[in-house]
This record gives structure tokens, C-alpha cells and sequence, in this order.
């Protein structure tokens, strides 16, 4: 984020608000873990008055209607001593069999996850353990943490049992534990039952489907038929400002459904389904990009490419880019396709200010989330009005375009949202999701963007540890909707390839591999590293393959901060080896194989494919 934006930003932090409930009982903890039973109410999630606050409430009827949490849900444990780090299950040689164990008690089988600490440098008390999932959980499961005695206290005592727990489960429970202390005992029971051994802290969760509201968006989509055309740049013109590549553009506007009040967040019709009321329709970004290499092309010939931007980008900024610094103009060019592109709302560049209110006042983040997803809904209608809706026979298009198929490219946030639009919109046959990732609430905390952001949530109040890590995984039910671990199961099978930069300081790898892993995709071998849970294999194969690329600059520090930037986000966009991929990939003849184009050792800064 820019220093302009940010400092303007900070002009919207609010005041901080104590917690306005507890636990409640005498022999209840001040705060439970989370998610867990404490969290549930009668079948649905209940967040009750228990949330730490900004200036603005977390909207916690807002996630009311959901049965269960999320498929990427982290969990957050208070603790009552320092843990040893060293002595939890680190994401280093992710798997199972761990001191902190993840169970899916529905099929009862062992899941990869990892645990970690709060690892902002100053503490204002025991830091809270965070468990993380190693890949997507099932909607309709049960899924229960273990904490075991093989995690250690700083003093070289395995931790004990809190006494709330301990008498829970021994069916003598305290003053304030009676609503909860059948669950404990029933999850207790079923780990017992799959021999878990020495568990000193257990709970269980159900996992919900967080994509019912995007899913309902979608379903409303009516295809485009209304689009303004009207503003086309050449470079043939004089004075063209269009850089070398780019024949002409086309910057106009499209009408499509809405779904957002005043431009700002959804109108839910009840806590009963959580279904966003239709708000008419508006206008939204359309971008398109002809490359020089279309000037003299057949009618008909043109392969349509659709594009998805990054973090608080735009369009522009990659296609008419004089640097080309993302080699978005030299790939179109090379594979000789018409380039069509929208915006991502809530994260494109003229949303950037709503991102940061978020940081400065949590309780907005709804702003956020529905603003992505009506970005989502309205790239959906875009694709709509390319193969159903006859954009491509505007005048405009020249009849150049080759109709009835669509790829897709994207990197960064396009890496990430395109995954959630491929995941729903099966009519786009390929995609390449370039340093895409996953994960939201963990990915965000660990993103060289979140530096900026992290000022912001102190400045508004929340600077308790807990109050911070509580907030973060609740988020994640906001998050859902665009999240594309929750659409791993439909990315199954798919012909889509995803492009890992090892050490990436903006996407953390472990958020691309959750996904990878989660969408049972392959690792093109020769690899740099060997994930848990992914099959190498040696190209030529399809998809859906995870790649890898290595920018030799090195790895962040594994813990939950803010990597410092170190561009290996962007260094292998420029590859040859990455372009050569992705134009094979892509291709408009025979789409869908995946190659390594550096030869018999991994892709890196000195083996770039060139």
C-alpha cells in the first residue's frame, strides 16, 4: 500500500471498545477456545457479545445462518504458560502424527495441519496457540483438534490440562461449563476410540458451506446484453501513449446485476439463509486489450483470453504498461489473443481506501468481502456476455475474435479470485493462476501488504495478542465466499495450473499448497521442494499441476508476520520458462499441457528457461 493511502487511512481508525461479554461462570475460562461448541448455538454458529472491538461491532449475525465453520478455519487456544515453539507441529515437514493433531471424526482419519504461536515481537501475556489445516476440510464433518502432552511449556513441562477441560470431560463440570461439557466428553470419547494418545486439550467443530451467498450471486447472473464501447485508443493514433505490443484498447463500461447497497455491502434477508437482496443493476469495468500480433488476423481466429488483476490493481496497469514489468502485453502478444478484463471490487485500485477502513475498524469487513464478491459475480457475467451474450460481435471486436472458447490468466489476486471464478464457471476450459493462493486470514497476516494493515488494527485497539488472533479466524467466515479453499473440490480434475514462487513474500507458499493440495493437483517435477500430499510427476501431464519457481532470493522466517518485501513475488513473471508455460498451457491449438521449459533442474534465477 502507498504511503499516501495509508497515511490517509489512518485518518479512519475508531476507538476501541471492551468485549462486552465473556464465558460467563466462575469455572469458565475468560475466553474459550475458538471455534468449538462454545461457539455454536442450537445448529448455527453463534458469535455471541463475547468478540473484542473496534469502533464498529463485529456483524456476527451476519455468519448467524451458517451450520458449521470454515474448510480453512484456523483455531485459536488460549493457553495459560509460554509454549515451546519448538516442540509444536511446524508447517516444516507438514503432515500428521504431530503434538497437535487435526481429526475428522466423521471419517475418522487424520488431517495435516501445523501450530504455531502469536509471533508479534512484544507480549502481553502467554501467546495463544494457533492450529492451521494443511488442506481444505469437508462440509458436513466434524473435525476436532488434539492437543497432546508432547507440546511443551517454556519451562520444559508438557502442558497440562486447563482444570475448566479436565473436570469437563471427567463429567464433573464447573460452574459455567454445564452447556458444553457432553461435547467435550463426546470428542474426548472419539479420539480415545481412534487412540489418540495423551491428550491433554480437545474440542470439535462441524465445518459449514461458506459459499452459499456467492453461490446465490451467481445463480442471479443474467447475461449481459448493455455495454458502452465507445472510448477506443490506437496507437496508430497521434500522440498514442500505448506502448510497443498493444495495437489498440478499448476502455468502456457493462451493465450487470448488483447486489450492493449504496455501493457498500449486502442486504442480507435474514439470519435464516443469509441470501443477499438483489439491488438492480450497474456498471462495471471493461477492459480490452488487442495486441500488434492480431493486426492482420483471419475473422474468427482470435483466441479471447480473459484477464484478473492483482492486489489493488487494475486493467491498465498491467496492459498498457510502457515496462511491461508483469509481461502481461508480451504474452498476449505472443500467443496473438484479444485480452478481455474487469475489475476485482473490495481489491481493485480504486477500492484500496475500503481495504484499509477494514484494518482501521474489523467490524467493517463485510465492506470488504461483498465488495469481492460482487467482483467475482460481475467477472462472472463478463464471461457470460463473451460466450452467451454477444459481446464479441460488437463492430468494435472487428469480428477478429474466435468465439466459444475462453481461457484464463491471472496473478496475484487474479491467482486467487480466478481460482473461485473457474471453480463456478466451468465454460472457461483453462486457467493459469500465477503466485494465486488461498487461505485468506492466514495468507493476509503472513503478506509483505500486511505491514500497512497491521498499524492500522493497533491504532484501532486491538493490540491484545488474543483479541488479534480471535478476530483474524473469525474473519475467515467473512472470507468464504471468495476463498478458493472452499472451492477445492470443484477445481478437482480441472485443467488449471498453478505457478508457485518459492519464498513468495506477498502469497505464502503454505496458502498455494493448502489448495494445491486440497484440489488434489500434481507437482511438475524437477521441483524446488517437495510438499506434503502432492505426487511429482515429470511433464509432459495436464492439470491440475502446481509448478514451481525459484527467484534464489530466499524464504520468509515460518511464522505468522508480515514477510518483508522482497519482490519474489513478481522476479519469475519475466522468466522465459514461466512465459513458455503458460503460452503452452494457454494454447489455442492443443490447450492443456503442462511442461517445464529449464530443462532437467527446477526453474530458478539462474536456470530461467531463457
Amino acid at each position: 500500500m502507498s504511503r499516501t493511502v495509508f497515511l490517509v487511512c489512518m485518518l479512519l481508525v475508531g476507538c476501541h471498545k471492551e468485549p462486552t461479554g465473556s464465558a460467563g461462570g466462575a469455572d469458565a475460562p475468560d475466553r474459550f477456545p475458538y471455534p468449538g461448541p462454545f461457539w455454536m448455538k442450537d445448529g448455527h454458529v453463534d458469535l455471541g457479545d463475547a468478540l473484542p472491538q473496534g469502533n464498529t461491532a463485529v456483524p456476527g449475525e451476519r455468519v448467524a445462518w451458517r451450520t458449521g465453520f470454515s474448510p480453512v478455519q484456523s483455531a485459536v487456544i488460549p493457553v495459560e504458560a509460554d509454549l515451546d515453539v519448538a516442540t509444536l507441529s511446524g508447517q516444516n515437514g507438514l503432515g500428521v502424527d504431530g503434538t497437535v493433531q487435526l481429526w475428522d471424526l466423521t471419517d475418522g482419519v487424520q488431517l495435516p495441519c501445523f501450530a504455531e504461536v502469536d509471533a508479534y515481537p512484544t507480549a502481553d501475556g502467554p501467546r495463544p496457540l494457533l492450529v492451521r489445516p494443511g488442506k481444505p476440510m469437508t462440509v458436513g464433518h466434524t473435525i476436532a483438534v488434539a492437543v497432546t502432552g508432547g507440546v511443551h511449556t517454556l519451562d520444559g513441562a508438557p502442558m497440562a490440562s486447563p482444570d475448566w477441560y479436565a473436570d469437563a470431560v471427567a463429567g464433573n463440570p464447573g460452574d459455567g461449563m454445564e452447556d458444553y461439557a457432553d461435547a467435550l466428553k463426546e470428542t474426548s470419547d472419539a479420539l480415545d476410540a481412534l487412540a489418540v494418545k495423551d491428550v491433554v486439550l480437545s474440542f470439535a467443530f462441524p465445518i459449514g458451506d461458506g459459499k452459499v451467498q456467492l453461490k446465490h450471486l451467481l445463480a442471479g447472473v443474467t447475461t449481459p446484453t448493455e455495454w458502452d464501447l465507445s472510448t477506443v485508443e490506437s496507437r496508430d493514433d497521434e500522440g498514442s501513449t500505448l506502448p510497443v505490443g498493444v495495437w489498440k484498447r478499448i476502455v468502456g463500461t457493462f451493465r450487470t446485476d448488483n447486489w450492493l447497497v449504496e455501493d457498500k455491502q449486502f442486504d442480507l434477508t435474514g439470519e435464516a439463509d443469509g441470501l443477499p437482496v438483489p439491488q438492480g443493476q450497474t456498471d462495471a469495468l471493461l477492459y480490452i486489450h488487442f495486441p500488434d500480433s492480431v493486426r492482420d488476423a483471419e475473422p474468427g481466429t482470435v483466441p479471447v483470453w480473459l484477464f484478473g488483476h492483482g492486489i489493488f490493481g487494475e486493467p491498465s496497469a498491467y496492459l498498457a504498461d510502457p515496462e511491461d514489468a508483469d509481461a502481461v502485453i508480451e504474452l498476449a502478444d505472443r500467443a496473438g489473443a484479444i485480452v478481455i478484463a474487469t475489475l476485482w471490487r473490495g481489491f481493485a485500485r480504486p477500492d484500496a481506501i475500503v481495504a484499509a477502513q477494514v484494518g482501521a475498524d474489523f467490524g467493517t469487513m463485510p465492506q470488504l468481502t461483498d465488495k469481492l464478491a460482487q467482483g467475482v459475480a460481475n467477472t462472472y457475467a463478463l464471461t457470460k456476455a463473451i460466450l452467451d451474450g454477444g459481446l464479441l460481435d460488437d463492430p468494435a471486436f472487428g469480428g477478429l475474435p474466435k468465439k466459444g472458447s475462453l481461457r484464463y490468466y491471472g496473478i496475484s489476486l487474479g491467482g486467487i479470485e480466478g481460482a473461485v471464478l473457474l471453480a463456478n464457471q466451468p465454460d472457461i476450459t483453462h486457467g493459469v493462476f500465477h503466485v494465486g493462493g488461498s487461505t485468506w486470514s492466514t495468507m493476509l497476516e503472513r503478506s509483505s501488504n500486511w505491514t500497512g494493515f497491521e498499524g492500522l488494527i493497533f491504532s484501532s485497539g486491538l493490540a491484545r495478542m488474543e483479541d488479534r488472533q480471535l478476530l483474524y479466524s473469525v474473519s475467515q467466515l467473512f472470507w468464504d465466499p471468495v476463498d478458493p479453499g472452499d472451492y477445492a473440490t470443484e477445481l478437482q480434475g480441472r485443467a488449471v495450473l498453478w505457478q508457485e514462487s518459492i519464498g513468495d513474500d506477498q502469497v505464502p507458499n503454505l496458502t498455494t499448497e493448502i489448495l494445491a493440495r486440497g484440489a488434489g493437483a500434481k507437482l511438475l517435477s524437477p521441483s524446488v521442494t517437495t510438499p506434503f500430499g502432492l505426487e511429482a510427476v515429470e511433464g509432459p501431464t495436464q492439470g491440475p499441476v502446481m509448478a514451481q519457481f525459484d527467484s534464489e532470493i530466499g524464504v520468509p522466517p515460518p511464522t505468522n508476520r508480515p514477510s518483508e518485501d522482497t519482490a519474489t513475488h513478481e522476479t519469475p513473471r519475466k522468466w522465459e520458462g514461466a512465459k513458455a508455460q503458460t503460452l503452452l498451457f494457454l494454447d489455442d491449438a492443443d490447450p492443456g499441457t503442462v511442461e517445464t521449459f529449464c530443462g532437467a533442474a527446477p526453474c530458478t534465477a539462474r536456470n530461467t528457461g531463457d
